[in-house]
């Protein structure tokens, strides 16, 4: 087993996040002991979904789940910037283990956060979506399941590139990451419309940047009517 040094602390000062973080979790816990590999995915990139995912597995871990999560976006991954492992150039992730070039205890990496392990994305390969569709993901994720009491599965965004929803029959449920005021209701709309497509049941959807969309209005809502 190795290990990664720091994994930065998603969990926000802000009391309101911080409640908002632990109703997702307890909307997760109510879903069932036979919800717990799970795919997060968005309409598009740069709406919150490797912090908000992070967060997740940090809220669980503080109930003392066993957690790990599988850094699954192998075009765009952004988890590097979250932690600060010091052999970055030679670490192994899934990528590796996929293409059969490491083995599992390779690639699963403990964190500071007693139970709570980490697989990073690894070399970006040339095929992504066959990569993660294949039966060794499925095999990684069914060899995972009684270690672990979640799985959570940082994907790519399924509104650009398929690979959420070829990974997504092998989980038992998918949340949505939509970031209010960036996507529009039509393109979340076919996100999700492709996500069920899949077969996999969507447990949810979390909405980013709410409150700030909602003083976004209200200052456009007052500036028209000074005008």
């Amino acid at each position: 087993m190795n290990y990664t040094d720091i994994i930065a602390d998603q969990r926000a000062e802000h009391y309101a996040i911080r409640e908002s973080y632990k109703t997702i979790r307890a909307n997760l816990l109510f879903c069932g002991t036979d919800i717990k590999v799970i795919v997060v995915t968005s309409c598009q990139a740069h709406e919150g979904k490797t912090t908000t995912t992070l967060a997740l597995c940090q809220s669980l871990n503080e109930i003392d789940k066993k957690v790990l999560l599988i850094d699954a976006d192998l075009r765009r991954s952004s988890m590097m910037q979250h932690t600060s492992p010091k052999n970055k150039g030679s670490m192994l992730g899934l990528s590796e283990y996929l293409s059969g070039q490491a083995k599992k205890d390779e690639v699963v990496y403990h964190t500071q956060y007693e139970n709570l392990d980490l697989i990073y994305a690894g070399q970006f390969p040339p095929n992504p979506a066959e990569l993660v569709g294949s039966v060794r993901f499925k095999e990684l994720v069914d060899g995972c399941r009684a270690e672990y009491d979640y799985i959570i599965i940082d994907s790519s965004p399924v509104g650009l590139v398929i690979d959420a929803a070829m990974m997504a029959p092998y989980c038992d449920g998918a949340i949505m990451i939509v970031s209010v005021g960036e996507v529009s209701a039509k393109i979340a709309r076919e996100t999700k419309e492709q996500m069920e497509k899949s077969g996999c049941r969507i447990i949810g959807v979390i909405l980013n940047e709410a409150e700030q969309a909602k003083k976004a209005k209200r200052g456009l809502l007052r500036k028209k009517k000074s005008n």
